[in-house]
């Protein structure tokens, strides 16, 4: 993605769901990332993007967020090996999928 397209997307997303959700987001992110890479706390950071995640609330921000946050949610969960963890991200995934047609 070019500067000014994460620009626009960031700017739509911002639009959607208010500047304090967004910033929540991208903290929840940050988090979830540092758990992933610092602690190997896959099962932690999956719940952080899980915060993340509810704050998309409508399915135009789930399409031009919700596919980077998804991509880390089935990776932590299949680097957790929690079989439940993995059914959730894959649920997630198929209504995501379904959204996009």
């Amino acid at each position: 993605m070019t500067p000014t397209a994460k620009t626009e997307a960031q700017g739509k997303i911002v639009t959607e769901i208010g500047s304090e959700n967004y910033q929540a987001v991208c903290h929840f992110v940050i988090e979830g990332d540092y758990k992933a890479d610092h602690q190997r706390d896959f099962e932690g950071a999956f719940a952080e993007y899980e915060k993340a995640w509810a704050l998309l609330e409508t399915a135009e921000t789930r399409q031009l967020l919700g596919s980077d946050l998804l991509d880390a949610m089935l990776d932590f969960a299949a680097r957790s090996g929690d079989q439940e963890l993995i059914r959730r991200a894959d649920r997630l995934n198929i209504v995501f999928q379904q959204e996009a047609q």
